[in-house]
């Protein structure tokens, strides 16, 4: 399929049904692009990407775990401007800047270590929680 020929066929379905495990999430969140709602496994990157009031997640990998996902998803209606709003927080662009700054924060804890040694400490994660929070 074409790019144009796949936000079609998005647009034109009532929700995408994804009953196997997709590493990465991306076909969920092209069909909230698109203003649809995943029903999805929860397994993989829909369980990462898919949350409430995006689609419905199912446990099972079984026919029963997808008919009662199916059912619950005749009882909801979703916002389509919600679903590509949620879409567009893993866009490439958010999630270059999201990196960067983590770079970036990483590199001036780093540089300032000797100054800091604390922060270059929780950056790492070698604190534990009671002493990170106080």
């Amino acid at each position: 399929l074409s790019m144009e020929a796949l936000r079609d066929a998005y647009r034109g379905c009532r929700a995408l049904i994804q009953a196997h495990e997709e590493d990465f999430g991306i076909a969920p969140l092209e069909a909230m692009a698109c203003g649809r709602p995943a029903v999805a496994l929860r397994r993989g990157g829909a369980a990462e990407v898919v949350a409430p009031g995006t689609g419905i997640l199912f446990d099972e990998e079984t026919d029963e775990g997808l008919e009662q996902a199916l059912a619950e998803l005749s009882r909801l209606r979703f916002d389509p401007a919600h679903l590509r709003r949620h879409a567009l927080n893993f866009d490439r662009a958010v999630f270059r800047e999201g990196l960067e700054a983590l770079v970036l924060d990483a590199f001036d804890a780093f540089r300032s270590k000797r100054e800091d040694p604390e922060r270059w400490r929780k950056l790492e994660g070698l604190l534990d929680r009671e002493r990170v929070e106080a």
